[in-house]
């Protein structure tokens, strides 16, 4: 093939992985490239590419390296990853000395309350109605209903902007708990605590909280728990037994819950209930990853292309992912044997694992003897914990204190929420009442727009509208990061697992209003690169796409409501 002499045809040049053939102005570029070039066979077009993809590879990444020892005095040449980086840049900006934990107990008690973001779909399907929607009908005026969907700007960010854990790490006695008043806590006292309590979720707040309850935890699932609805698709699915720990908002009360002292004051306020302290460790806290926040913050205003804007919010985001890191996962440890009387002893070893056979070489996989627990857990704790201490905030004493009964969370996603309200006009609210207005960034509405100003523009611990100023039409969640949005003339179709390019080709919001209705799963064929053994390939599967199965609520049997596990309605098993 390589040995062609003149460019294939237009109709041989098919993209396997988009599935979709190459537009006129590729395909003239492509036979520009040739002439210019003097091509004399394919090999020559190919040997351009990779020499050109290499060149610009290079320019790019030397460019990378010398905005980074400018802003940081930090060479990416010298990190196996930007997440390295990050992390080197952060301690020093802010010049720390982090103290780790040394106590087991401590860092044991600390990873078990280790939990990640929180999806949920709440309720399946919304339709709005109000003057906006082309299907609004003007012989029914009042009850309106509007959908509005809300995105935190840079939530890690605003947490990693708090104070949080430095030194002086300490367990408490049991008279230092006794007199601990968690409620009267400042905020920016510096001394935090972190503790393992009982939670009692009393069942007045159930119908309160059902769209949202508190203190997240992961549940191991099983077939009993599921209602009558799940246990159907469940089976029709052909579903395997093993349904894993999931992250579930539940009202079930809480056994050794690990929480930061700050989101437990948000609980007790909203009514959930301590009935013991187990554990309880003290330390010194202070807002010492706030310059780097701030400085990439400000780099990134200023930024004048997309590159910059993009790696700034990088080099924050990635900062996290350092402090939280999991360093069982790096158990292993490689050698290479080259004789066999080597092998024979390394195979009797207790700690070996396997051994694969490269070009006459063996590489043997052992099991590490030992690991260092040297990550900041308790920092990435924190930064969890109050990130959902924030969105909880939102929801609770900004949405709910305004609506009441009459806002209906739909769904949520880690640092964003979507509602159906009834109000008369949502864009007056967010107008008139000085709390919503306070909170929300509309630096992203057209300057025109009544509300549109720069005061919150990209400001931490505010709340954007994703989909500007246009007015959601309708909803349709499936289950969590798979659900459809219309607004005006466009949706927002998301399916998790599912490549982004197959689903902006292929998977509209009929599909999923079709999945719900008729109890159905979707199934497609993808594309894909995948490396087996070092060798890259193209393969071929066919797998859901979508499906209106979702086990992380009790659901009703018309498939639309739904409740939280552990709400006193549930039938007992």
């Amino acid at each position: 093939m390589l040995s062609e002499s003149q460019l294939p045809q237009e109709e041989h040049f098919h993209d396997t992985l988009k599935d979709k053939s190459i537009s006129k102005e590729d395909y003239e570029h492509a036979k520009k490239v040739w002439a210019v070039f003097n091509m004399q066979t394919l090999e020559d077009y190919h040997n351009l590419y990779v020499q050109t993809d290499v060149a610009l590879l290079a320019d790019v990444f030397e460019h990378f390296r010398q905005m980074s020892m400018e802003l940081y005095e930090l060479d990416p040449a010298e990190f196996y990853s930007t997440s390295g980086l990050a992390w080197q840049a952060a301690l020093k900006k802010t010049n720390v000395q982090l103290e780790l934990l040394t106590d087991l107990d401590m860092h044991l008690m600390i990873e078990s309350g280790k939990r990640g973001g929180v999806a949920m779909v709440s309720h399946r399907s919304s339709k709005a109605h109000n003057p906006s929607m082309p299907h609004y009908d003007l012989a029914q005026p009042g009850n309106n209903k509007w959908i509005i969907y809300l995105d935190a700007n840079n939530l890690y960010g605003w947490a990693m902007s708090q104070p949080l854990p430095l030194n002086d790490f300490k367990w408490l006695t049991e008279e230092d708990i006794s007199t601990l008043d968690i409620k009267n806590i400042s905020d920016y006292t510096e001394t935090g605590y972190i503790l393992e309590v009982d939670l009692e979720y009393p069942e007045e707040l159930h119908d309160q909280h059902n769209d949202f309850p508190l203190a997240p935890e992961k549940i191991n699932l099983t077939k009993e728990m599921l209602s009558s609805y799940c246990r159907d698709l469940y089976e029709k699915f052909h579903f395997s037994e093993t349904m894993g720990d999931k992250l579930i908002p539940n009202l079930k009360n809480k056994e050794k819950y690990v929480v930061h002292y700050r989101t437990l004051k948000l609980y007790l306020k909203l009514g959930m209930k301590v009935t013991k302290v187990h554990r309880v460790i003290s330390f010194h806290q202070e807002p010492w990853l706030k310059p780097y926040i701030d400085f990439n913050k400000e780099q990134r205003q200023i930024a004048q292309d997309d590159v910059r804007k993009d790696f700034f919010k990088f080099m924050n985001n990635t900062v996290f992912g350092k402090t939280i890191e999991n360093v069982r996962k790096y158990d292993k440890v490689i050698e290479f044997v080259f004789d066999d009387d080597d092998l024979a002893k390394a195979k009797v070893r207790p700690n070996f694992q396997e051994c694969v056979a490269v070009n006459g070489t063996n590489i043997i996989q052992f099991q590490k003897h030992s690991l260092y627990l040297n990550k900041p857990v308790s920092v990435g704790f924190s930064i969890l914990d109050l990130s959902k201490m924030f969105i909880y905030e939102v929801h609770y004493r900004k949405i709910k204190q305004k609506y009441g009964d009459k806002a209906k969370l739909l769904f949520t996603d880690t640092d964003s929420l979507c509602y159906e309200l009834e109000t008369e006009d949502v864009y007056d609210d967010l107008q008139e009442d000085r709390e919503l207005n306070d909170l929300i960034d509309f630096s992203n509405y057209p300057q025109d727009h009544k509300l549109y100003n720069e005061r919150n523009k990209s400001a931490l611990g505010k709340m954007k509208d994703e989909t500007r100023d246009v007015p959601i039409q309708t909803f349709i969640g499936l289950k969590p990061k798979m659900y459809s949005l219309v607004y005006g003339e466009w949706e927002k179709n998301t399916a998790v697992g599912v490549q982004r390019d197959y689903t902006e080709r292929n998977i509209k919001s009929s599909d999923y209003t079709k999945c719900l209705e008729n109890k159905e799963q979707q199934q497609g064929t993808l594309h894909q690169i995948e490396s087996l053994n070092h060798q890259l390939r193209t393969v071929k599967e066919t797998k859901v796409t979508l499906t209106c199965y979702d086990d992380k609520r009790y659901i009703s049997d018309e498939g639309i409501q739904s409740l939280a596990y552990g709400h006193y309605r549930i039938p007992k098993c």
